[in-house]
């Protein structure tokens, strides 16, 4: 009894491996909005700035990147939204949406970050440190989209198009340089597994999960094999019965990193 007592008061820390993978995976399945008031009309897709007022918003160009926001959506196409009295125009600040980018700075590749171009309202590839408004979660087709002139600070004309892809919305500071490669590496094949871009916080909260399973893991297989030892040696005859309960508790034990495997895949992938 004391070996099945203790083997299933650590089973239960198995019961919140689901808690820990579904709260951050549903939070980032859905496109979270807020309303703001903007003094002008904003199309769907345009990238803003918070204003200079409270609850306000602009559309960003090159001198709102450090106070970018996120990405206008119609009233209708988020999976949550908030408003107030005075907000006419709907951004959202996490999840996934259609956004207007160029490939002035670059081709986009799903899991590029995404700041503000030269162009208002209009994302890029970021390759400097900066503020971004996200991740692009699909590909710039070549020969796509709208064409358009920039002209640099020396003046010289730089041609592009712009085209609406997917973002992945999360405003953060991205420094391309930080972690080095050891963490670029581990980046890209958890991309890879995922089949997409990987936000940090998923990141971080499947690290969460797999860490816990192997504490839950680790108590499971010591409280039992130490506790088999101590009856084996107080109660020989009892060997078979406490066999089987050793048993029990490495298949348990197994359950446990299955799941936890499973549930680390689900905040990856969903």
């Amino acid at each position: 009894m004391r070996i099945h007592y203790k083997v299933r008061y650590a089973y239960l820390s198995l019961l919140t491996l689901p808690l820990l993978a579904y709260a951050p995976a549903l939070a980032a399945a859905v496109a979270i909005s807020q309303g703001y008031h903007a003094n002008q009309s904003i199309a769907a897709g345009t990238l803003v700035a918070s204003g200079n007022q409270s609850n306000t918003i602009v559309v960003a160009d090159a001198s709102h990147q450090s106070s970018l926001l996120g990405v206008v959506v119609t009233s209708n196409s988020s999976s949550l939204a908030t408003t107030s009295t005075f907000a006419q125009t709907q951004v959202v600040t996490s999840g996934t949406v259609q956004a207007y980018v160029t490939d002035l700075n670059g081709v986009i590749k799903t899991g590029d970050p995404i700041t503000i171009s030269p162009i208002k309202g209009v994302g890029m590839k970021a390759t400097n440190a900066g503020t971004i408004v996200g991740m692009a979660a699909g590909n710039t087709s070549h020969g796509a989209g709208s064409p358009v002139t920039v002209r640099s600070s020396d003046g010289s004309l730089h041609h592009a198009t712009v085209q609406s892809i997917p973002i992945s919305v999360s405003t953060e500071v991205y420094n391309p340089f930080l972690g080095g490669k050891v963490l670029g590496s581990v980046q890209n094949f958890v991309d890879t597994i995922a089949n997409r871009p990987v936000s940090l916080a998923r990141l971080v909260m499947s690290s969460l999960v797999l860490l816990f399973a192997a504490l839950a893991v680790t108590i499971v297989l010591y409280t039992g094999i130490h506790n088999a030892f101590i009856s084996i040696g107080r109660n020989p005859l009892a060997k078979y019965v406490i066999n089987r309960a050793l048993i029990k508790t490495i298949v348990g034990a197994i359950v446990i990193v299955g799941s936890s495997l499973g549930f680390a895949y689900l905040i990856l992938v969903a």
